[in-house]
């Protein structure tokens, strides 16, 4: 629902355990965010990606940037996020308790909060490396 109400921005880390599991769960999140763009907005990611086993996922990227979102990729992240319209955060933790790869979400509406979020992933931004130049990096990606 954050997704589709969504009007302006959309900034996020990704990371796994992927709540988009499959390559089938990941296009309807995808479509959903294109949506954003093709309202005039904008969306900004960046993924943390270990290889080999992430490498499904990177083939999504690509369709993704094409459609006008900025991907960048990061060694690591602190967390899993998306913050809509820089109004609203939502968090996304493995919890110990919980059988791997469920997650508990958060959803945080406290400005202060968000703007801290903000700053935190800018903060990632400007550390990560943008999809092309990683993929030229790691060239067995190249043509995905």
């Amino acid at each position: 629902q954050l997704v589709r109400d969504t009007k302006t921005e959309l900034l996020g880390f990704g990371r796994g355990p992927y709540a988009c599991d499959s390559t089938d769960k990941a296009d309807e999140q995808d479509d959903e965010e294109a949506k954003i763009l093709e309202r005039g907005g904008h969306m900004r990611w960046v993924y943390e990606v270990s290889m080999p086993e992430d490498e499904w996922v990177t083939e999504i990227f690509g369709t993704l940037q094409d459609k006008g979102a900025d991907i960048r990729i990061s060694k690591t992240l602190p967390i899993k996020m998306m913050i809509f319209d820089r109004q609203f955060l939502l968090v996304a933790e493995e919890e110990p308790s919980m059988r791997s790869g469920e997650l508990t979400m958060s959803i945080i509406k406290q400005g202060t909060i968000v703007k801290a979020f903000i700053a935190l992933f800018e903060h990632f931004w400007s550390q990560s490396t943008a999809l092309k130049k990683w993929k030229k990096l790691n060239k067995s990606l190249a043509e995905t």
